[in-house]
């Protein structure tokens, strides 16, 4: 023991010399290893890092954190000399580097302001070797480290004294500052400023953080800095200092929260910016903050009492009745209801009992139950955001011109006098799809009701046959009364709803003196106002939106009428129009002539095409690893049919995602392995032996199990833990499947998707259909598009490939990250070559002279032959350019990924866990085919009714089924035109054979029998099978034929 030194000290002192003597004993096995050097490095990490924690596990980092810095200094230098002799293909070889770094930080951040000289001095001085010795080899672990080094301690710098203590130096200053330390290293501090409750300074050091461009899009200290700010300020102030930042990406920073595990964080910052919405009655992405929120409280809040307590602080906050509505929603969603039901009302059945009923594989229904429906939800809101997102530019565009209509009138020149004269009209081009139309309507409707007036009205076409009846629709939804007509009929239709409510006129004048008083009312209580916003928007003067959801369903001649009338009182009431068109713009012109459209100031709205809509939703749902659900080829192309061919909504094709989600939950007893990997991996451990016996029965698993062993076939079929091990392998495999098929997938589709004529389709849907159903390189489009992409030029090339580096940038798995270090290296060996070939001396074989030129003028066929095959074989022997050659490795290695990751579903294991096949049940429930079902109704009554005494074995009609059941199958066996007493009299055989009457009796007809006939008749009418003809007196047409 050394003099002055304490026995602490010296137990120290011997247990670093012991930890470097074994790091030394370590790296000198290393080098004289016999293994190879990869094999060699994994077992140097792993020895590594054991000899670390048994040393580490010495001290506690909050009692004694010198020894431990020590440690780290010793480890540290230890490893950057043993890096020269370390694979560079040893993937644990950087990860211990940067893990050694962040925790040495984390560390060095703990320590107190001051570290004995001597520490100090030794840790720079090993962080500084060792950085350079790692720098030789070309990794940057160690930058961290190296910053601090270079400084006096780790809190000492001036510039962060100062910010720490609210005494912001110079920008320049600040600047530099913030360039050296890091991104990392500063969220670093922020987080150990937080843990120690110094949010105020972490406050302002996220703050300069946050505003320093250098660090735009790095290190989240926009969300930190807010975090902190709802964490200590009062809620005007917090109010103040979200103010300007956006809802949308306020959920990207919720998101974020949540996704790192911090929920608490992210309830408090959505909680926030709800709060901001709800006081300022805003609904922009309020109803996203509310179902965030809603979220994120229930899994904080054990009980429902709580999450109603807070949902009742928030409704008295609210300044608008929509947000009001979206709390009703969430409070019902999350099962929380404020009304106890009474003991007395019956019992209904729960969506999970519908959903047990019936249910194959009954076992784990709750399970599956609870899976689907939260797997569901997910998609639902994901498709919410990105439906609002898509209709938000035309949205805001349409908010833009109704602002500018209004304020147009305040404006005083003669331009804009002659302009307030016409009404403004903004003819708004939705497309076909016109189950979609209601749903942007209504989210146009809620924007203008919160955004610019109050006064909103929609109409459609078959609520107004005639012009009173649009006049009495748009003044009723304005002026929220009765509105009576002069119409006697009418009168009388009313007439027990006027004795309720008071009713006015239906006229324009009715309206506009209607208008004057709501306008003088709202002037004289808000005296102040007057004058807020010159040259802006009239506060007092908001315009009257009336909304044509389907203009070209309308009665032309009502909508030139009550255009005409409209203009009449247009000085007197600010009147707007929005016509809803499903075709084309010159709708508009065909339906109004120039003297009525000249009264109209129209502007053109065009929305995103269905198509484009599709895409998105598709590219954003279906062809991602985010959701474990999937569908096969053949369902895809039933749900892509409806669209394409019957509605092009984009509405009914997620519900029939839905439906299909639904089903394939409700059939498949192993969809409890369809979710989170996690989950599945848990979820295989608890499967029953029932289960476990359906697994070895699927298709995929049987073909799995004969590429086995002889005695691992054995165990698979009868050992149910070794299935249960070998199917969480298989599981994992299945979703790194999914990781890198959508990823080349994508590559493929932009490489080819701008050849000529599409060889691989335009949309990448078209190629992931082709992907499904076989191996897509088998395909001849396939080798067509190869061929093609050989032709590409250089320019062209590298573009391609420079996007297939962006798609693969963002993919974390493993391959992935392979791929993308290649396609990296072929772009950098693309761009080194020289634009200009020098030129080289020809060769011999260039020298021959062509065989064209020996060529006679006058040849024969057989000459003719000979010459194009020497030519053949002349380019055949032509050397390649250096680019050609780059090229045609680059397309073998787009080739070789193609190969490897784009196979079809149907080969991976277990692949029937995950995905829906049966195509055939979602076309019969959504591909309804009305006559045929009415068909198999009259002629196999049984199907739908299930009465035993309406079976029958033959095909014949039981003489006991309904009576147009009976005339239907006798008229099958009549010609085209049927003779109605013949009819009758067959009709009134079965019937009397079915009342077991006397055989002579058959054939005579009473009256009832005579009355039930012709009721089955004028059915079968109305149905469309026959109908009556001039041809022939008491015979009526047959209309069907066959299976028509």
């Amino acid at each position: 023991m050394a003099e002055g030194e304490t026995e602490k000290e010296y137990d120290t002192r011997k247990a670093i010399e012991e930890l470097r003597e074994r790091f030394q004993g370590l790296t000198t096995a290393l080098k004289e290893s016999s293994q190879s050097s990869l094999e060699a490095s994994l077992h140097f990490c792993q020895e590594f890092c054991q000899v670390l924690v048994e040393h580490a596990g010495r001290w506690k980092t909050d009692e004694d954190p010198l020894p431990l810095l020590e440690v780290y200094t010793v480890a540290i230098l230890s490893f950057a000399k043993a890096v020269s002799c370390l694979s560079s293909e040893c993937e644990n070889v950087p990860l211990l580097l940067e893990k050694l770094a962040l925790s040495c930080a984390e560390l060095l951040l703990l320590l107190p302001q001051h570290v004995p000289g001597a520490l100090w001095e030794e840790f720079q001085s090993s962080m500084k070797l060792a950085h350079s010795l790692l720098q030789e080899s070309g990794s940057t672990q160690l930058c961290l480290l190296s910053v601090l080094a270079q400084q006096d301690g780790v809190w000492s710098n001036t510039t962060l004294s100062s910010i720490l203590s609210n005494q912001i130096p110079q920008t320049e200053q600040v600047h530099a500052y913030l360039e050296l330390e890091g991104a990392t290293l500063l969220n670093m501090r922020i987080k150990h400023l937080i843990k120690m409750d110094s949010v105020d300074k972490a406050a302002v050091l996220a703050k300069i953080c946050s505003e320093y461009p250098g660090y735009e899009g790095k290190g989240n200290f926009k969300q930190t800095y807010l975090l902190c700010i709802c964490m200590t300020k009062s809620q005007e102030q917090l109010m103040e200092e979200i103010a300007s930042i956006d809802c949308k990406d306020a959920l990207e920073m919720i998101c974020n929260l949540e996704s790192d595990g911090d929920e608490k964080g992210a309830l408090c910052l959505c909680s926030a910016f709800l709060k901001r919405q709800l006081l300022q009655g805003d609904v922009y992405c309020a109803w996203e903050l509310t179902l965030f929120w809603s979220k994120l409280l229930m899994r904080l809040e054990s009980s429902a009492d709580a999450f109603l307590g807070h949902s009742k602080e928030m409704a008295l906050l609210c300044r608008s009745v929509c947000h009001i509505l979206f709390l009703i929603k969430v409070i019902q969603n999350e099962g929380c209801f404020v009304f106890k039901p009474s003991c007395k009302k019956k019992k209904t059945v729960s969506l999970e009992d519908h959903f047990s009923h019936g249910c194959e594989g009954a076992e784990n229904s709750e399970t599956r139950f609870k899976l689907c429906q939260d797997l569901w939800d997910k998609i639902k809101s994901d498709t919410e955001v990105l439906q609002d997102e898509l209709n938000r530019k035309i949205l805001d565009s349409l908010l833009d011109f109704t602002r500018k209509c209004s304020s147009t009138r305040q404006h005083i020149d003669w331009a804009s006098q002659m302009r307030a004269s016409e009404i403004p009209t903004a003819a708004l081009v939705l497309g076909v799809n016109v189950p979609d139309h209601d749903m942007t309507f209504q989210s146009l409707s809620d924007l203008l009701l919160h955004s610019v007036t109050p006064h909103v009205a929609s109409v459609q076409a078959k609520e107004c046959g005639a012009l009173k009846h649009l006049m009495k629709r748009v003044l009723e939804r304005l002026m929220d009364t009765v509105v009576t007509v002069d119409d006697e009929e009418e009168e009388e239709a009313e007439q027990t709803s006027t004795q309720l409510h008071k009713s006015v006129h239906c006229s324009l004048s009715t309206l506009c003196d209607w208008y004057n008083t709501k306008t003088k009312k709202s002037s004289t209580s808000t005296p102040g106002k007057k004058r807020c916003s010159p040259g802006g928007d009239d506060p007092q003067q908001p315009p009257v939106v009336i909304i044509f959801k389907d203009l070209e369903a309308f009665n032309p001649r009502v909508l030139q009428d009550f255009i005409l009338i409209c203009s009449r009182y247009i000085e007197r009431l600010p009147l707007m129009f929005i016509f809803g068109i499903a075709t084309s713009p010159s709708t508009i012109q065909h339906m109004l002539p120039h003297s009525v459209s000249s009264l109209l100031c129209i502007e053109l709205f065009q929305s995103l095409s269905c198509t484009q809509h599709l895409a998105t939703v598709i590219d954003k749902l279906i062809l991602t690893p985010q959701f474990p659900f999937k569908l096969n080829g053949k369902v895809m192309q039933v749900l892509i049919s409806i669209f394409l061919y019957h509605d092009f909504s984009v509405r009914n094709f997620i519900k029939g995602v839905q439906l299909a989600l639904l089903e394939h939950f409700h059939s498949q007893p192993l969809s409890v392995l369809c979710c989170r990997k996690k989950e599945a991996v848990l979820n295989v451990m608890q499967l029953s032996h029932r289960n476990l016996e359906r697994i070895r029965h699927l298709p995929s698993f049987k073909r799995y199990v004969e590429k086995q062993e002889p005695q691992e076939q054995v165990n698979l079929l009868t050992d149910d833990t070794r299935l249960k091990v070998v199917c969480q392998k298989l599981i994992k495999g299945l979703r790194k499947y999914h990781k890198n098929y959508y990823p080349v997938l994508r590559c493929l589709h932009t490489l080819t998707s701008s050849l000529p004529r599409y060889p691989l389709g335009k949309q990448v849907r078209e190629l992931h259909l082709i992907c499904l159903e076989k191996h897509v390189w088998e395909n001849e489009d396939y080798q067509t598009a190869m061929k093609l992409l050989k032709m590409l030029a250089k320019d062209e090339l590298i573009t391609l490939l420079q996007r297939c580096v962006e798609i693969l940038q963002p993919v974390k798995s493993k391959k992935m990250k392979a791929a993308l270090v290649q396609l990296k290296d072929l772009l950098t060996r693309f761009k080194q070559l020289d634009t200009v070939a020098a030129e080289t001396p020809p060769c011999a074989e260039d020298c021959i002279t062509s065989p064209v030129k020996d060529l006679q003028k006058k040849t024969d066929l057989f000459q003719l032959q000979k010459t194009l095959l020497e030519m053949n074989e002349s380019r055949r022997a032509k050397k390649l350019s250096p680019f050609e050659v780059l090229r045609n490795e680059a397309l073998e290695f787009i080739d070789s990924l193609v190969k490897s990751h784009l196979s079809p579903p149907e080969s991976q294991t277990l692949n029937e866990v995950c995905y829906y096949t049966s195509s055939a049940t979602v076309r019969r429930h959504l591909n309804a085919t009305p006559r045929t079902s009415i068909q198999a109704a009259l002629s196999s009554p049984y199907y739908y009714l299930q009465n035993e005494s309406l079976k029958t074995e033959d095909g014949s009609v039981s003489n006991a089924a309904p009576d147009i059941c009976i005339a239907y199958k006798l008229h099958l066996e009549c010609g085209r035109l049927i003779n109605l007493y013949d009819w009758l009299e067959a009709y009134a055989t079965v019937v009397s054979a079915a009342e077991g009457n006397n055989p002579d009796s058959f054939g005579k007809v009473d009256e009832v029998k005579h009355a039930r006939f012709i009721q089955a008749v004028s059915e079968l009418e109305f149905l469309g099978f026959i109908k009556s003809t001039k041809q022939k007196t008491d015979h009526v047409a047959r209309l069907t034929w066959g299976g028509c």
